[in-house]
């Protein structure tokens, strides 16, 4: 049983708090054990990086948190000038994130019996940061979707492993919610049950409430590329995704290989996906609302290679490879 350690966390924060960068070492030095138990979310401020140097996190048994997040919660209304800068999550020599025991908090339980939103149990939730990283980690046993940004600019995300098993669900790798721009995803790599990347403008399920006021929020400038992925759950690696009058254009997708092939598992059911007739709050999205979307080298085993719901204008597709079934679904309903 790995109970709730309050000692862990306050140390840890009490680090964080201490000095602009923190380094969070392999072995605990309250405990003397190669792990540090988290019970609840380690808040980053302006200017903060925190280096897990060989340091293996994992949440405590039975909590709803994140293990890092930016503290104004959702719901809590949020300024554009109230912006967070330069936070940045750095893992050398093996760092892990892990959720462990899944706490039973999901879609369909979240916000019943006393528990919490679902996005409590995302391990890294960024709101609002302007010039942020999330780097060299690896993520193991996610409890919901892996790393969770919204209304984030200027970021990289990059040389990240993940395992998940498909035994909960809705564990996507990364996604970039509304508000985010101006970001690199790159050398990702590992098995996500749900979707490995995904960039969902929805202002449905609390997406209105976590806007920033005064921002806008579509989803663009966005580069996806290097992903070498297996999903467990049979999804998608890709899913690209706006209603409710979001926009999201000028995203780049490239290099992308379905490890499927490799491990002779689940098929995708599509390698890309992108847009979708499901999922709008408000409203569905019209045509010119996605836009400047690019699809290069893609190698899969997928049912369908990539499956477009409408035609975005502007839309690019080169050298995309399938070892079986369709390179190119159009859906127009």
């Amino acid at each position: 049983m790995y109970e709730a350690h309050q000692n862990d966390t306050e140390y840890l924060q009490n680090l964080i708090n201490s000095t602009d960068t923190a380094v969070i070492p392999k072995i605990n030095p309250l405990t003397g054990d190669e792990i540090w138990i988290i019970s609840s979310p380690l808040f980053l401020t302006s200017g903060k990086t925190v280096i897990l140097d060989g340091a293996h996190l994992r949440l405590a048994d039975g909590v709803y948190s994140n293990i890092f997040a930016t503290e104004v919660p959702i719901g809590v209304p949020m300024k554009v000038e109230d912006m967070l800068c330069d936070i940045h999550i750095i893992g050398q020599n093996g760092a892990l994130l892990d959720g462990g025991i899944h706490n039973g908090l999901t879609e369909k339980t979240a916000n019943k019996d006393g528990r919490p939103h679902v996005l409590n149990n995302t391990f890294v939730y960024l709101r609002g940061v302007r010039g942020f990283s999330v780097k060299n980690l690896r993520i193991v046993n996610p409890r919901y979707w892996g790393l969770t940004f919204v209304c984030c600019s200027d970021g990289e995300i990059s040389d990240i492993d993940f395992t998940a098993a498909n035994d909960a669900p809705n564990q996507d790798g990364i996604d970039l919610r509304v508000g985010c721009h101006d970001i690199v995803i790159r050398n990702i790599t590992g098995s996500t049950g749900d979707d490995t990347v995904a960039l969902t403008g929805l202002l449905g399920y609390t997406g209105q409430q976590q806007m920033l006021e005064g921002m806008l929020p579509d989803i663009h400038d966005v580069v996806i590329e290097n992903i070498s992925a297996y999903v467990t759950g049979g999804h998608g690696i890709i899913r690209l995704l706006c209603h409710d009058g979001v926009n999201l254009y000028n995203v780049r997708v490239a290099h992308v290989h379905d490890r499927s092939i490799d491990c002779d598992g689940v098929r995708c059911q599509a390698a890309i996906r992108i847009g979708d007739k499901n999922y709008a709050g408000i409203r569905q999205a019209l045509p010119e609302e996605m836009h400047d979307i690019t699809v290069s080298d893609v190698m899969t085993n997928a049912k369908i290679a990539v499956k477009l719901h409408g035609a975005p204008k502007n839309f690019v597709m080169q050298d995309v490879r399938t070892t079986d079934g369709d390179g190119i679904q159009l859906i127009t309903d």
